[in-house]
C-alpha cells in the first residue's frame, strides 16, 4: 500500500490502492508525498537527541521533488509515545551528493566517533563527516 503510485517500468502499470483500513495496515505517522527518495532511517545521533529533548529519527534522502528538495538530512521529531510527529526539518546539502547510508555498528545503531560526529556514505562521492556543532547558528 501507497499514498504514491506503483514504479511503472513497462505499459500497464497501475495506481496502488490507498485504503489502509480495508487492507488492515497500519496508517504511518508521515509521509512524504511525493516522495524524496528515502533511503535510510534511524535514530537521531545524541547530539541532536540532547539539542532537541525529544524522541527523534534521522534519515537521508537520495532525490528529491518540487515541493521538498532532495539529498538531504530529514530530522523527524516526536512525541514522548512515538506515536506522532511534532516537525520534519529537512538540513539540505550539495546538489551533488545522493545519500545512501549511515555508518552503523552491528546492531545498527550510528556509530559516533569521541567528538560526537557522524558518517554517511553518498553515492560515487565517497563518505562523509557530518558535525552538528552550531547548525542553529
Amino acid at each position: 500500500m501507497s499514498y504514491g503510485t506503483q514504479y511503472v517500468y513497462d505499459e500497464g502499470g497501475e495506481s496502488y490502492e490507498i485504503n489502509h483500513e480495508t487492507n488492515l495496515f497500519e496508517e504511518p505517522l508521515f509521509a512524504l508525498v511525493p516522495s524524496v527518495g528515502i533511503s535510510a532511517v534511524n535514530v537521531c545521533p545524541s547530539r541532536l537527541i540532547n539539542y532537541y529533548k525529544k524522541p527523534c529519527l534521522i534519515a537521508l534522502s537520495l532525490y528529491g521533488n518540487k515541493l521538498r528538495a532532495g539529498r538531504s538530512i530529514i530530522i523527524y521529531l516526536l512525541n514522548e509515545k512515538l506515536d506522532k510527529v511534532h516537525s520534519v526539518e529537512q538540513i539540505h546539502l550539495r546538489d551533488y551528493l545522493k545519500l545512501r547510508h549511515f555508518v552503523t555498528n552491528k546492531k545498527n545503531e550510528l556509530y559516533e566517533d569521541k567528538e560526537g560526529n557522524i558518517y554517511i556514505s553518498a553515492d560515487k562521492k565517497g563518505i562523509y563527516k557530518l558535525s552538528f556543532v552550531h547548525f542553529r547558528n
